[in-house]
Order: C-alpha cells, then structure tokens, then sequence
C-alpha cells in the first residue's frame, strides 16, 4: 500500500506553521498510519462489532456526553405522517 504524507505535502504550502503545528501533525499523521497498519493486521467484521453497540444505547449515550461537555440537551421529536 502506497501512503503519501499529507503532512508533508501540505506544509510547504504554509510557512507561517509553527514549528509545534508541524510536530502535532506528524505525530497525528504516524498515529494514524499505525492504526491504518493494525486495521490491516487485524481485520473487524463490522456486523459483528455492531452487535455490541445498540443503536438506542448509543443515541442515550450521545446525548448523556452532549449534556455532561455541553450542556445540550437532545429531545425526541415525533416524525409527521407521510
């Protein structure tokens, strides 16, 4: 598999980069080539995943996280007929 560094195509592009922006995104780029190389070694069936993750839990849960960090609130709203 052939990976191009995103990283580095696009800093060239944009001098004014601090020297620490440029190190956080060639650690994030290396974090993700690493995970990419372990979804390869390791492959998931996603159906088999999915058993484990009830849609309605993860909805209750989506909406505990936005009230805990944001203090948004979900509310069910009914669909109209049709």
């Amino acid at each position: 598999m052939a990976v191009h560094s995103v990283a580095r195509l696009a800093m060239p592009e944009h001098p004014g980069l601090t020297t620490d922006v440029r190190c956080k995104t060639i650690a994030a780029e290396g974090k993700y080539l690493a995970w990419l190389s372990q979804a390869e070694e390791y492959p998931l069936d996603q159906l088999e995943v999915a058993a484990y993750f009830h849609l309605q839990h993860c909805i209750d849960g989506f909406g505990q996280l936005l009230k805990t960090l944001m203090g948004v609130s979900l509310t069910k709203v009914p669909l109209a007929p049709g």
